[in-house]
């Protein structure tokens, strides 16, 4: 078998002592990896700086490139190296991009150059209004032909996938494991619906790397290069989401956020990169100006919406106060003024002097 040169990559990572990180390293010194692989213990120890390392990269005897090759085609897993033409041209310019992706995707086009893509990502413990945008954004972004890029954890980044997939259009999940190990593990049916609907899974991990603390951080670099727009939806002061976003500036891409609640925990993150210059994000029209693409001008329809929220506006027949609003919809203030906030977002309402109504319906 004549093995491709993400072949003798994939055999390196193989390695025990040898992870991503070190994987780049020795990139910088072996430019083709079949040099490294042929290479003795003692050079590739130098290369990555750790002379103590040679007698775990000694182990690398009892590897066999194309025993480990046949191992990932059994998978359907594909190996993407910095050095192929289908590696992501927006991941190739951040600073220190993977050496090696492994993807599992139909197809081998999934990384078009022309293509839109914003990351959609925030809080794990997320809210209802927190998911309810992620969900209405994503799905909007979606209808407009733009990938949606997030990291398949549950909170936002689950709602921005399935609003996806309702819109039918591919999503892309960034796993901060391998391949082999979903995590987590109650989000695999929707890793399964993803590959179903034409979209892709990625992770610069062995396929048999399981998660750990140190993986996901590393992982939101990725989700970053993938995308020219990252979206924060909702997130403490302190979070991944956060992470995300410090990548995102380093590359020099569009960083926007959702703005909340000024009591709510979850809004303590999204609220400060406001403040700092995050472009401030309503609704899906916004995220597409970011992109440099019109808003367009068609019409919501209702079946865009939930059946309280195509209530609400139905009773929006003219101008009207919360307050008669509550009255007329027969709706508990707490989930009218939730809803109200939620359709002003997505530009279905407007306020004005106090009184909702409706537009672009």
């Amino acid at each position: 078998m004549t093995l491709p040169d993400a072949g003798y990559a994939h055999a390196l990572h193989c390695l025990q002592a040898i992870g991503p990180l070190r994987l780049k390293k020795i990139q910088a010194v072996f430019p083709v990896f079949r040099d490294a692989w042929e290479a003795p213990a003692g050079a590739l120890a130098e290369a990555l700086g750790d002379n103590a390392l040679e007698e775990l990269l000694k182990e690398k005897t009892r590897v066999n490139p194309e025993e480990e090759w046949k191992k990932l085609l059994q998978a359907q897993i594909r190996v993407v190296a910095e050095t192929d033409k289908e590696y992501p041209q927006l991941l190739r310019e951040m600073p220190q991009p993977p050496a090696l992706l492994y993807v599992r995707a139909h197809g081998t086009d999934t990384f078009d150059a022309k293509l839109h893509t914003v990351a959609v990502i925030g809080s794990r413990k997320a809210s209802h209004y927190g998911r309810s945008v992620a969900r209405a954004i994503a799905g909007e972004l979606a209808q407009a032909g733009v990938i949606v890029v997030s990291g398949l954890a549950i909170g936002i980044d689950a709602e921005a996938h399935e609003a996806t997939l309702a819109s039918k259009t591919p999503t892309w999940a960034v796993l901060g494991s391998g391949l082999n190990h979903i995590y987590p593990a109650r989000n695999q049916p929707l890793a399964r619906a993803i590959l179903e609907a034409g979209g892709a899974l990625l992770s610069e991990y062995h396929p048999e790397q399981e998660p750990a603390p140190f993986t996901f951080p590393q992982r939101n670099r990725v989700i970053a290069g993938l995308a020219r727009v990252v979206l924060i939806v909702e997130a403490a002061e302190r979070s991944g989401a956060l992470i995300t976003a410090r990548y995102a500036l380093d590359a020099n891409r569009e960083v926007a956020a959702v703005p909340g609640d000024i009591f709510a925990l979850n809004s303590k993150g999204t609220n400060a990169l406001l403040r700092r210059g995050a472009a401030l994000v309503r609704d899906a029209g916004d995220v597409l100006e970011l992109l440099g693409l019109s808003r367009g001008t068609e019409t919501l329809s209702l079946d865009r919406f939930d059946e309280i929220e195509q209530h609400i506006l139905r009773c929006l027949h003219a101008p009207i106060t919360a307050d008669e609003l509550a009255i007329t919809a027969e709706l508990s203030p707490q989930v009218l003024n939730q809803k109200l906030s939620l359709l002003e977002l997505r530009g279905a309402i407007q306020q004005s002097g106090g009184r909702f109504y409706r537009t672009n319906l």
